[in-house]
C-alpha cells in the first residue's frame, strides 16, 4: 500500500542517477519537489517501457482510492502503468467529495464515470447500525447533487438545526462570535467534533472552549517541518533558536504573552543569559541558558520536551495545536541523522495507528476520510456555504462525517441557502 507520490519516489530514486539528482532524493525540500517527481515518473516510464511492464506484471490488480482528488499528471501516471499489461484498474472516488485544490489540473471524476464501466455504490455502510442517519445522508447527498438545499423543517432526531445572532466572524479573524461559542458549548466534548471552514475558525472555538477538545490537524505534519528547517538553519546561533522555542510556543500554544516574548529576546545578549530583575522570566531562562551552552537541533529539540513537560515557567501557557508539538518532541536524532527524514517518518508512523479523534476541533478538509460520533458545524453562513458546488462538496463531507448525531448552528444575519429550516 502507497500513494501515488511515494511509488513516483521510488521509481525516480532508483534513476535518479541518469537524471542528474542527488541521492537520497528530498521532495520535502524541493528536491525535486513532489510535483516534478510525477513527471520525472512518467518520463522513466516513457523512455524505458519494460519497467511500465514489470510493475503491471507483478501487480496485477491496481485499486486507487479517492480518484477524484488525483490531478491529471497522477491519472497519466496510474494509466501508464496499468496500460503496459492486462491488469485490473479499479478506481473509488466520490466527486461529491472532491474538496481539495491541490496544484495542477484536477481530474473531472463525474465526467471519468460517465465514460467508464462504472458500479454506483447505493448502501450507505458507514450507517448501518444507525438507520435513520443513513437516510438522512442519503436524502441529504440526493439534495446536494440535484442543487437542491437540505430540507430541515422536519429534522430526524439525530439533527438539530439552532439559530444564533450576532456577526459572522471573517475568514482571518478567530470564531468568537458570543452567541455561537453559548449555543456550540452545549454540544462540545462527549463525542463531538466541532468542524469550521477555516483553521482560524477551528482554533478561536478551541481558545474559547477548552472543555470540548483539542485542536486537531489531521496528517498534517508541514507547520513542524517548515519550523524544523529553520530550527536547522539556526543552528549554532543560540539566540534565533531561542526565538524558534518561543515562537513555537507562541503559535502552537495559548499564553506565550508580548512580555514573556520580550524578555525571552532582551536577556538573551551576545555574553549568554542575563535574566537580571526579569524574576518572572527565570525559569524560562534555563532553557535558554541550555541552548547557549549547546546551541544545536538535538537541544532545541530536548527543549520542546521540557516545554511540553511544563517546565517553562510561563504562567498560564498551554498547548493549543498540540499535533505540532508532540511530533516534534519525538524526535530523538543523532548527531549524522536527517532530522526532516526522521519527522516525515515519525508522522507516518504516527498516522498509520492513530485512531480518528472522539472529540474536538478541526477544518473540514482535513476531517476527510475519519468519522466522529457527533459532529457540529457552527458557521453554517452564506459566507462559507454558499450556492456553489464547492460549497456543496464541502457541506457533504462534514455531515457525512458523522455516525449518529449532527448539530448544524446557523446565523441568523446570514443563513446558507444550503439548508432550508
Amino acid at each position: 500500500m502507497k500513494t501515488i507520490h511515494s511509488l513516483a519516489a521510488e521509481l525516480v530514486d532508483l534513476y535518479a542517477k541518469p537524471f542528474g539528482l542527488p541521492r537520497p532524493i528530498d521532495p520535502f525540500h524541493d528536491r525535486p519537489s513532489f510535483k516534478d517527481m510525477i513527471g520525472l515518473a512518467i518520463d522513466i516510464l516513457d523512455r524505458r517501457p519494460e519497467v511500465a511492464l514489470g510493475l503491471a506484471v507483478r501487480h496485477p490488480v491496481i485499486l486507487v482510492d479517492e480518484y477524484q482528488d488525483c490531478d491529471q499528471d497522477q491519472h497519466a501516471l496510474v494509466q501508464k502503468i496499468a496500460s503496459a499489461a492486462p491488469t485490473r484498474l479499479r478506481l473509488f472516488g466520490d466527486d461529491l467529495q472532491a474538496i481539495y485544490d491541490f496544484a495542477g489540473e484536477q481530474i473531472d471524476f463525474a465526467e471519468m464515470v460517465q465514460r467508464s464501466p462504472a458500479v454506483q455504490l447505493s448502501t450507505p455502510w458507514r450507517w448501518r447500525g444507525q438507520p435513520e442517519m443513513a437516510a438522512f445522508i442519503v436524502e441529504a447527498r440526493r439534495a446536494l447533487i440535484a442543487g437542491e438545499p437540505l430540507d430541515l423543517t422536519d429534522p430526524p432526531s439525530c439533527v438539530t438545526v439552532e439559530l444564533w445572532g450576532g456577526d459572522v466572524p471573517g475568514p482571518g479573524q478567530e470564531g468568537f462570535a458570543p452567541e455561537c461559542v453559548s449555543a456550540l458549548s452545549r454540544h462540545v466534548g462527549a463525542g463531538t467534533v466541532t468542524l469550521t471552514h477555516h483553521n482560524v475558525h477551528a482554533l478561536g472555538l478551541r481558545k474559547k472552549l477548552p472543555g470540548g477538545g483539542r485542536y486537531h490537524e489531521g496528517a498534517d505534519h508541514e507547520p513542524a517541518r517548515i519550523l524544523l528547517d529553520r530550527v536547522v538553519a539556526a543552528e549554532g546561533d543560540y539566540h534565533l533558536l531561542v526565538t524558534l522555542l518561543v515562537k513555537a510556543m507562541a503559535d502552537w500554544g495559548q499564553g506565550m504573552t508580548k512580555t514573556y516574548r520580550d524578555q525571552a529576546s532582551e536577556i538573551c545578549t551576545t555574553d549568554g543569559v542575563k535574566v537580571g530583575a526579569k524574576k518572572k522570566i527565570v525559569e524560562f531562562s534555563r532553557l535558554c541558558e541550555s541552548l547557549h551552552a549547546e546551541p544545536t537541533v538535538i537541544q532545541w529539540l530536548r527543549c520542546i520536551r521540557l516545554v511540553l513537560d511544563g517546565e517553562h515557567g510561563v504562567k498560564g501557557w498551554r498547548v493549543l495545536r498540540g499535533d505540532q508539538l508532540y511530533l516534534l518532541a519525538r524526535l530523538r536524532p543523532g548527531i549524522d541523522d536527517d532530522v526532516t527524514a526522521l519527522l516525515h517518518a515519525e508522522a507516518r508512523a504516527r498516522d498509520a495507528v492513530r485512531p480518528a479523534p472522539k472529540e474536538g476541533f478541526m477544518v473540514i478538509h482535513k476531517a476527510k476520510g475519519l468519522e466522529f460520533d457527533s459532529v457540529a458545524v457552527p458557521y453554517c453562513a452564506g459566507a462559507f456555504f454558499q450556492d456553489d458546488l464547492p460549497s456543496r462538496r464541502r457541506l457533504y463531507v462534514a455531515i457525512s462525517r458523522a455516525q449518529r448525531r449532527i448539530h448544524f448552528l446557523v446565523p441568523s444575519s446570514d443563513p446558507t441557502p444550503l439548508l432550508r429550516f
